[in-house]
């Protein structure tokens, strides 16, 4: 009788014990459901990352991917617009300028050639460490490393993005005649352009990317104020659109340079001197400009504000545009030399596609005209007609992805 009693209690207890057991672990799984990473991989599939190695292997590149990762990663989704860019470790330079006037995520892909090793380490930590945009920078740009297959070895492992101890700043003086390459024509300006685009864009984590050159200047608060354009906007095709952005000359070398504008309204005072020709510019930037004259003559918005110029089939002023991440294709790697080419080509299969180009209004870009001199080199290719039976194939192809378009605004 007795035992029977003590062990009705023992069981009892057990029954109890096992009820809050499980009924923590419930509570703890409600709990994690609701960080950000949790959220993501219960509630919506289709977002869910697979888990990726940071050293990937691309035809004869090796790329390494977040070996930089900026605090400001944590933006994703419709939170900002990651801006994407490329370049080796000479058009870092812009970056500073840059970092001026875009205060959202930047995913630079880097290509590191076989002497470069050295100077890329020194830039990353001069900007870090050395530079008045060294809080810029550890906030928002991210950085990936493409390695040339044969140059991999073993000099990977010491680019380590921290510190070095024996580290030392140099002044612009002492970096250009240490790490200036030399001014002759050399293939180490060359690198896959495509596919340093492509590593750049899959590490941005926000919907809307803005792929851009890194001698491109932006109109301040961009990210901020073409998210609130973006929620407002009502447009035919939303996610098959780009936004186009006209690209204006800037000439920051001149004897007396002009302070860049601010908004459209400063743009009549800015642009006389290219046009009257008291600034000298390449008959392509003239012609460039000219064709925005129209443009130019619209009443702007609001200052500060962005508003839709035109809405059409036609890639006319569109070589620079913010798009959804997800859906604009890919660039095709196979056009590695010519940016003219590239960018044709982009273009045709965005119009193959059948992608509005929405140009916008209220905001532009200042086209740096540096003399930077691996950026010079990949600007004096002459145009050559891309290749047609590649723009059908990557128009076919993409056509076969099954990418269902959602319904409702780009931004909710």
């Amino acid at each position: 009788m007795f035992s029977f009693y003590w062990r009705r209690i023992f069981i009892g207890k057990l029954i109890i014990l096992a009820t809050l057991l499980l009924l923590g672990f419930y509570l703890v799984l409600l709990r994690l459901t609701q960080l950000p990473f949790m959220r993501r991989t219960f509630q919506d599939a289709r977002l869910f990352e697979r888990p990726r190695f940071r050293l990937q292997q691309n035809g004869d590149y090796w790329i390494y991917h977040d070996y930089i990762v900026a605090w400001g990663s944590e933006f994703q989704g419709n939170q900002s617009v990651t801006l994407t860019t490329h370049g080796r470790y000479d058009d870092l330079k812009d970056l500073e300028w840059l970092m001026v006037r875009w205060r959202a995520p930047i995913s630079v892909a880097v290509f590191v050639g076989p002497e470069d090793f050295e100077p890329t380490l020194y830039t990353f930590y001069h900007l870090k460490y050395c530079s008045i945009f060294g809080g810029s920078f550890t906030n928002w740009v991210s950085v990936q490393l493409v390695l040339d297959n044969e140059h991999l070895t073993d000099e990977v492992r010491r680019m380590q993005p921290n510190r070095a101890r024996d580290f030392e700043c140099l002044s612009p003086e002492e970096m250009d005649a240490k790490f200036l390459p030399s001014t002759e024509y050399s293939e180490k300006w060359e690198y896959p352009m495509n596919l340093l685009k492509n590593v750049a864009r899959q590490n941005a984590r926000t919907h809307f990317v803005f792929p851009l050159e890194l001698n491109m200047l932006p109109t301040r608060n961009f990210a901020k104020t073409f998210l609130q354009f973006a929620q407002e906007v009502q447009l035919p095709n939303p996610f098959r659109s780009v936004f186009c952005v006209p690209i204006l000359p800037y000439n920051g070398y001149s004897p007396n340079p002009m302070y860049p504008p601010k908004y459209k309204s400063d743009l009549p005072r800015f642009i006389q001197p290219y046009l009257n020709g008291s600034e000298s510019l390449t008959a392509i930037e003239y012609n460039k400009l000219k064709g925005l004259e129209r443009w130019l003559n619209t009443t702007a918005p609001t200052d500060g504000e962005m508003s839709v110029y035109r809405v059409g089939k036609s890639p006319e002023n569109c070589a620079a545009y913010v798009s959804t991440n997800f859906y604009e294709p890919l660039y095709d790697q196979r056009y590695l030399d010519n940016p003219y080419t590239t960018d044709s080509a982009r273009l045709q299969v965005l119009f193959g596609l059948d992608f509005d180009f929405v140009v916008m209004d209220g905001t532009f870009l200042l086209h740096r005209l540096n003399f930077n001199i691996s950026s010079v080199y990949r600007s004096i290719h002459d145009y050559m007609p891309p290749n047609e039976t590649q723009i059908r194939e990557m128009i076919m192809l993409n056509e076969l992805l099954p990418k269902t378009i959602p319904e409702g605004p780009l931004v909710s």
